[in-house]
């Protein structure tokens, strides 16, 4: 570039010549110590290092440095060198250095480290107190370990295990294995060079699988994981049953902020341990998560899938339960993952409470039972409903029977039935797939409420793809502001209880409210409803005998009789919008449908309404097939 300054009148120009050329990016020389990604420095635990590294500018301008690294510290950044200090765990590490000139151009190094530690290989029991140190690697692998004294293992510690090989505590022992965020304690495979580097010096030939080594097994009480990663764990042996962890018959062992992944088994076995605390740990691609027993709360803090990645989650997804009775109040408000019961028999004689947007999910033949003063509290939100269905489903809580069909079907599990002083709250819930028999009284309910339970209350509650939803026969049981929908049978309830509109019976096989009673007297309370103008009412088995007590009918109800049964309007009684109700056939499909009996009604198919205060007994219009009056 030519500039040519002219000058006035009578005086010289002046002509420069000026060359511009692009800003150059600086230059990084012998970088001290020399590592490639191929050929990592090899550096201790917590050791630190002198990185330096000579640096040039091709116009000679200002420069300044960045240093980063990816675990680790960096001290006393200057221009050419800075101090960088391992983690206190094992594993790969980086170091970058970024130079920068005033012309904004930049240039990078980057160091490559395999921190290590010392291997201790572990041949002996442990008795007294021992402590494992940060940043050793404890090798188990000539024979399973007992642990008989208190075991100490310090943050960053990494503990790898021979095929098949694990460790115990026995009669006093104990185990406190508490690391940290940044430094977690580690229990994985020999062949698992990711953490602790090459210990088996195999060169990576040969990778570790789930379930390659066995357990870490507790047999005593007191016992404490934080901030631990269990890895490929969970392979069968003589003292356990699958299970990475293993709580066996412990008391009192608190795991918290753990991880585990690549379990055969079950990652976390707790079934027979009692008071565990579980809290904050993330289960990912193990066979099953985690087993509990039934008196163990769990709450929402746990995840079920790797918080790197959604979509790894668990082959069996659930939280399975050990079927054993409920003695004393339980709390369970997990919500990824299903709480799957396993086993046949369940009794509740505590309470047992669910939070908003939990499932519980019964394998076949299951049910469970709420008795003896105890409470089922399943309270869910809008939009967070508790879902009570079969294992097969995995519309809710997960794929819970993991490579097997999905294919829940009506009976898939059995019932949950409230009674013998048993008490039952459900709002906001789903029941699907239950029900012991396709019959519209006999056999159970998906939810079954018995005349001798304590009440049951039941709201705005979904009924679906069962072979019955719901009996409620207790004269204390109330139901409001549900759906059935895609049952065989939706409803059977007691005499007793009030029902109307707010209740919404479509789409089922046979769309009816079905009338039943169990005790004499018939009824229990001086008024009752029966308001609901969109199904009919179908009287099973028992004559109707009104007691003196008034019967509230909607106008338009249906109430289709039984073959042979009559209504008994005893003196005193009452029943109010009786000429806008229809008194009919059970077989009359032209008011309100095929409710199981077919159709082709005849007169003669039910006895009539006799009306005491008269002695005869009363026809009208909406009084249909009935043998009498003659």
């Amino acid at each position: 570039m030519t500039v040519k300054v002219i000058g006035q009148k009578g005086q010289d120009s002046k002509t420069w010549s000026i060359t511009v050329t692009s800003a150059q990016p600086p230059k990084i020389l012998n970088p001290k110590p020399v590592t490639s990604q191929t050929q990592p420095g090899e550096v201790n635990v917590n050791e630190g290092i002198i990185l330096s590294i000579d640096t040039t500018d091709p116009q000679g301008l200002p420069l300044e440095s960045t240093w980063t690294c990816t675990r680790g510290t960096i001290q006393n950044p200057q221009l050419n060198t800075a101090k960088w200090v391992a983690p206190g765990i094992t594993g790969q590490a980086q170091v970058t250095v970024k130079v920068t000139n005033s012309a904004g151009k930049s240039a990078t190094h980057t160091w490559y480290f395999d921190v290590k530690g010392n291997v201790v290989y572990v041949t002996e029991d442990i008795t007294g107190t021992v402590t494992w140190a940060t940043g050793n690697i404890y090798v188990i692998d000539e024979k399973d370990i007992e642990v008989r004294g208190t075991l100490i293992i310090q943050p960053g510690v990494v503990v790898k295990f021979g095929d098949g090989r694990s460790l115990r505590t026995t009669g006093s022992g104990r185990i406190q294995a508490v690391g940290k965020e940044d430094s977690p304690i580690v229990f994985t495979s020999l062949r698992d060079d990711d953490w602790g580097g090459d210990t088996d010096k195999d060169q990576g030939a040969v990778q570790p699988d789930p379930g390659i080594w066995g357990a870490v097994i507790l047999e005593t009480n007191s016992n404490r994981f934080e901030y631990c990663h269990f890895y490929y764990g969970g392979g069968s042996g003589a003292w356990y049953s699958p299970g990475m962890l293993q709580l066996d018959h412990s008391s009192g062992t608190q795991v918290k902020n753990c991880t585990f992944a690549f379990a055969e088994g079950v990652a976390l076995q707790a079934k027979d341990a009692t008071n565990v605390t579980i809290q904050g740990n993330a289960f990912y691609l193990n066979e099953k998560p985690l087993a509990i027993g039934a008196e163990t709360s769990l709450d929402d803090s746990n995840i079920f899938h790797n918080p790197l990645n959604l979509d790894e989650k668990n082959t069996y997804q659930g939280i399975f339960v050990q079927a054993m009775p409920v003695e004393k109040p339980v709390s369970w408000t997990e919500t990824e993952a299903a709480f799957v019961l396993e086993g046949y028999q369940w009794n509740v004689n505590g309470k047992l409470t669910l939070g908003p947007g939990v499932t519980v999910k019964l394998s076949e033949g299951a049910f469970l039972a709420v008795n003896n003063t105890a409470t089922l509290e399943a309270k869910g939100e809008p939009g967070k409903p508790i879902v009570f269905t079969s294992i097969n489903d995995s519309s809710y809580g997960g794929d819970s029977n993991g490579p097997a069909p999905d294919d829940p079907r009506p009976g898939d599990w059995e019932f949950i039935v409230i009674h013998n002083g048993g008490r039952g709250i459900f709002e906001h819930c789903v029941f699907a797939y239950g029900g012991s028999e396709e019959h519209m009284s006999e056999g159970w309910a998906a939810l079954h409420d018995t005349n001798n339970s304590d009440g049951t209350t039941v709201k705005n509650t979904l009924f679906k793809n069962n072979r019955r939803g719901l009996t409620m026969l207790s004269t204390k049981s109330q139901i409001e502001n549900c759906t059935f929908e895609e049952n065989v049978y939706p409803l059977v309830v007691d005499l007793n209880i009030d029902t109307d509109n707010s209740l919404t019976i479509q789409d089922n096989r046979y769309n009816a409210i079905y009338l039943v009673v169990e005790r004499s007297p018939q009824f229990a309370k001086q008024s009752v409803r029966w308001q609901n103008t969109g199904v009919p009412y179908v009287l099973l088995y028992d004559n109707l005998y009104t007691e003196g007590k008034t019967i509230v009918l909607g106008e338009g109800t249906i109430l289709r009789v039984d073959r042979g049964l009559q209504i008994n309007l005893e003196i005193g009684s009452k029943i109010e919008n009786f000429n806008k109700a229809i008194f009919t056939s059970y077989r009359d499909t032209a008011n309100g449908g095929d409710v199981g009996f077919g159709g082709g009604p005849n007169k003669g198919d039910w006895e009539g309404i006799w009306d005491e205060s008269v002695l005869d007994y009363i026809g009208g219009p909406n009084i249909l097939y009935a043998a009498n009056p003659k």
